[in-house]
């Protein structure tokens, strides 16, 4: 898994940001675990313009890691609330 996340990080990186949100997802389905790849597709869904799906993202990397300030941030910023 952390290989195909230093891909999506790569593909991020050089604005090629479909294939970076393909991958983060490949990289969640081997390891739901893996709280950067799920921070950083909720924070690439929400610049897509999809807040349902980084809302949803972005609260299962507030629930894994749950002190985070960034990923509240992040969270509030698109949902207007502070996670649960």
């Amino acid at each position: 898994a952390e290989a195909r996340f230093n891909l999506a990080s790569a593909c991020e990186r050089s604005g090629d940001e479909t294939r970076a949100i393909a991958t983060y997802r490949e990289v969640i389905q081997a390891d739901p675990t893996m709280v950067l790849a799920q921070y950083r597709l909720g924070l690439l869904l929400a610049k897509r313009g999809d807040p349902d799906a980084a809302t949803r993202a972005l609260t299962e990397a507030a629930r894994l890691r749950p002190n985070d300030s960034k990923i509240a941030e992040a969270l509030r910023s698109i949902t207007g609330t502070k996670p649960q």
